[in-house]
C-alpha cells in the first residue's frame, strides 16, 4: 500500500500544473460539487459560461437530507438551494485560475419529525420555509488537463466544496 502512495500523491500535485487551459470567453464549464453547506453534507452542481475573457455567469445548486432517529420517532430535514452566480477571474496562468463572485439564489427548506407506534399519543409536526439569499463565492480552479479540473470552493451555498469541472 505504501509504494503505490508516493507515486499517487505526486501524480496528484503534479497534474494540476500540466496542460492547463486557464478561463475563457464563450466557453461553458460543468460539473458535480460535494460539501458542507447550510448544515450537513451537501450535493450539487454549477454552470458558468464565460461571457469575457475574465467574467463568468452560470447557476449553482445544492441539496442535503438528514434523519435523525430518536428512541421514540424520527426528525428529518431537506435543503435545497438554487441560485445564479456571476464571478470575476483574477488569474490567467497556466496551473490556476483564481476567481470570486457572487450568488443571487433560492433557499427551500422543509422539516419533518414523526413518531414510531406506540408514542402515536402526538401526530408529529411537519414545517417548511424559503427565503432569496445573496452569497459571496471565492474559489480556485486547478486544470487537470485542456478539458477537465479540480474546483476548491468557499462561499455560500457550499460553505465549503470541492468538485470536477468539464470544459465543453
Amino acid at each position: 500500500m505504501k509504494k503505490y502512495l508516493l507515486p499517487v500523491l505526486c501524480l496528484a500535485v503534479a497534474c494540476p500544473t500540466l496542460c492547463a487551459a486557464g478561463f475563457a470567453k464563450n466557453a461553458s464549464y460543468a460539473g458535480p460539487l460535494l460539501g458542507f453547506g447550510w448544515h450537513d453534507l451537501m450535493l450539487g452542481g454549477q454552470y458558468e459560461y464565460g461571457v469575457s475573457p475574465y467574467v463568468g455567469v452560470g447557476a449553482i445548486g445544492g441539496f442535503s437530507r438528514k434523519s435523525f432517529d430518536y428512541y421514540w420517532g424520527e426528525l428529518s430535514y431537506t435543503y435545497v438551494s438554487l441560485g445564479f452566480q456571476c464571478n470575476y477571474h483574477f488569474t490567467q496562468a497556466k496551473g490556476l485560475d483564481l476567481f470570486a463572485g457572487g450568488v443571487l439564489g433560492y433557499d427551500i427548506v422543509s422539516c419533518s419529525e414523526k413518531y414510531y407506534p406506540g408514542y402515536d399519543w402526538y401526530r408529529g409536526w411537519k414545517a417548511s420555509g424559503s427565503a432569496m439569499f445573496i452569497g459571496p463565492i471565492v474559489s480556485a480552479n486547478f486544470p487537470v488537463d485542456k478539458k477537465t479540473g479540480i474546483q476548491a470552493r468557499l462561499g455560500y451555498p457550499f460553505y465549503l466544496a470541492g468538485g470536477v469541472n468539464f470544459k465543453f
